[in-house]
């Protein structure tokens, strides 16, 4: 069969947990976004060999589906696609950096294939962390979901929210600053898991009380609240989790501790892949 789009509305973004990263795991509040600079799309037909890559991958990750969440797809459509009609997932989101990219696939083949899913956004990021499970293990759904629907999902007191329109002007001051190095999530998680109470103590302190003022002020379009907040996620991250840091750029980070102009934040887990750049205006 010739290339050619299959019959969807849009690509599908990447995403950008903005705030909340760390913070989740110590029942901090969070904000993820859809990141359309990094999107991806399913395509049909051959077109060259990463196309043929993206397809066994395609095949795998169907014949996860099909065994595990028939219930909630149209197998026949999805095994004709994966091993008849040649389907891949022509995408920008670079792989290993936070943003996204096994999440907009995942989210690219539910809303092709999908059916009988959930109505309320706790049940649909439930399913669909099960099903992403097929690429890292245990995955919270989050990513999915934000991809899935396109929106900014705003976790609160545990509760998930759609968080509406945000201002593009302060949005836009963030920047993503790639470190050259890979990100290692479950190398990072697993420190941050073993470190003492004493540490656990002042991060709840400090660092979810501080990305949840960020939150607060974004979504608000306080840039006067925002940078106190900032602040002080990047200065408790440089001297409290350095581990996160990678060591091509650390000096980086040090510099900006005194410098009025930039602010960096995890972009994610850290240890590698982007990190968050905030510029003051």
């Amino acid at each position: 069969l010739p290339p050619y789009f299959c019959p969807m509305s849009r690509p599908i973004p990447g995403k950008i947990l903005l705030f909340g990263e760390y913070a989740l795991l110590e029942g901090g509040n969070a904000l993820s976004i859809p990141y359309p600079r990094f999107s991806g799309i399913l395509k049909y037909g051959f077109e060259d060999e990463a196309s043929k890559k993206s397809n066994l991958h395609i095949q795998r990750f169907s014949e996860f589906i099909i065994t595990n969440f028939s219930e909630y797809f149209d197998t026949s459509g999805l095994i004709s696609a994966a091993f008849e009609r040649e389907a891949f997932f022509d995408s920008n989101i670079p792989q290993g950096y936070g943003v996204g990219s096994s999440g907009a696939l995942v989210a690219a083949i539910i809303h092709e294939f999908g059916k009988n899913l959930p109505g309320d956004l706790q049940s649909k990021k439930k399913l669909f962390g099960a099903i992403e499970s097929h690429f890292h293990g245990k995955s919270s759904g989050l990513d999915v979901l934000v991809c899935f629907e396109n929106a900014p999902i705003r976790i609160e007191n545990s509760k998930l929210k759609i968080a509406g329109s945000i201002d593009q002007s302060l949005f836009d001051r963030f920047e993503l600053i790639d470190t050259h190095e890979l990100g290692l999530t479950t190398e990072m998680v697993a420190q941050f898991k073993a470190q003492g109470s004493r540490f656990k103590d002042e991060f709840r302190r400090e660092y979810v009380t501080a990305g949840n003022l960020a939150i607060k002020a974004f979504l608000g379009g306080d840039e006067n609240g925002l940078i106190p907040a900032l602040q002080r996620l990047s200065e408790f991250t440089f001297q409290n989790m350095s581990w996160t840091i990678p060591d091509s750029f650390y000096a980086a980070w040090e510099k900006s501790l005194s410098d009025e102009a930039v602010i960096y934040k995890l972009c994610g887990s850290g240890g590698g892949g982007f990190v968050l750049k905030y510029s003051i205006s």
